[in-house]
């Protein structure tokens, strides 16, 4: 009995020993297995993150590329700073008036289309933000109906040779702006007549026939404008979107009286009582596009109201304004 328990325990051990081995063997196996995969992973890891370090993908450079085409001024290293460029642009000018003024012109007084021209330098002092000045040159003005226009017809003779003619003059011109002087040198203001010469139309004044002009007359203001404006783009993309305000000082070049006849326009005298320096505020939105490297074209609505009136004291206020749509060219460097 004794041999027999004896062999039953060494049995048992037996099993219980070699269970354990077994078990022991197989966690050895298993942890070799987890570092093996282990190790496999950094190992692809590693190589994974050597590849993009050294071998970025054609993708990425594509990526890199649009970005260099579509924003230049970020992506690179020389960021444009200055720009110079050329615009033009119909203008439509008028004028805004004090009560007294516009009561003397009712209905016959309309504005004037013309045109504006000038070129233009920019500085970039910030990534949106750019400082402008330059020259332009517009043609401002406002155009009076015949209905505002009296003329003084007079029938003579010219002694001793018979003949008889027919000669209209300016006898009363109504108009806001301000004294028009004839080419005779008579001064008309609104619907006074200041003074007359003393010629043979003015010795049959009395006898004359008052009638009413068929055509109108335009009056003419041009002047040399010098702004001085801030840019600041909204959208900052290849295609930008701007806003435009600043000042102008406004030096009148040109002054003169037009009217329309059968042999074409003619100049029939100019405007007295005239500031020659005038101020005005400009305010615009536009649209630019790079369509090459360093070249812009642009369409950009603009409107100018002068700050003091265009005439003197000795009249009512009148204060021109002007809207225009301006079409350009830029270079920047």
């Amino acid at each position: 009995e004794k041999v027999q328990e004896e062999d039953s325990q060494t049995e048992m051990t037996g099993s219980v020993s070699e269970g354990q081995i077994i078990e022991s063997t197989q966690e050895g196996a298993a942890d070799r297995d987890v570092s093996a995969a282990e190790e496999a992973t950094g190992e692809v890891t590693d190589e994974v993150e050597h590849k993009v370090k050294e071998e970025p993908s054609h993708d990425a450079e594509g990526k890199l590329q649009e970005l260099d085409d579509y924003y230049p001024e970020e992506t690179s290293s020389k960021n444009p700073k200055w720009s110079i460029g050329a615009a033009m642009a119909p203008l439509y000018s008028y004028r805004a008036t004090e009560g007294e003024a516009l009561a003397a012109t009712p209905d016959h007084e309309s504005g004037l289309v013309s045109y504006s021209g000038g070129i233009q330098v920019g500085y970039k002092v910030a990534r949106r933000l750019a400082l402008e000045t330059g020259v332009f040159y517009n043609k401002m003005g406002i155009a009076i109906g015949a209905s505002g226009i009296r003329l003084n017809r007079s029938e003579f003779d010219f002694a001793p040779l018979g003949e008889e003619a027919w000669e209209s003059n300016i006898l009363a011109i109504s108009n806001s702006v301000g004294n028009i002087v004839s080419e005779s040198g008579d001064i008309y203001v609104n619907n006074y007549k200041l003074n007359g010469s003393n010629d043979a139309n003015q010795f049959n004044r009395d006898f004359a026939t008052e009638v009413y002009a068929d055509e109108g007359i335009q009056q003419h203001l041009d002047y040399l404008e010098v702004p001085f404006h801030m840019r600041y783009a909204v959208v900052d993309r290849n295609l930008k979107v701007n806003l435009v305000w600043g000042l102008s000082a406004n030096f009148l070049v040109n002054n003169y009286v037009t009217t329309q006849t059968a042999e074409g326009t003619n100049e029939i005298g100019y405007l007295t009582n005239i500031r020659n320096v005038n101020y005005s505020g400009n305010a615009g939105i536009g649209l630019a596009y790079h369509f090459l490297k360093g070249f812009s074209v642009s369409l950009e609505p603009r409107f100018r109201y002068f700050m003091n009136s265009v005439n003197d004291d000795t009249l009512p206020a009148t204060r021109p304004y002007a809207f225009g749509l301006y079409t350009g060219l830029s270079y920047f460097f």
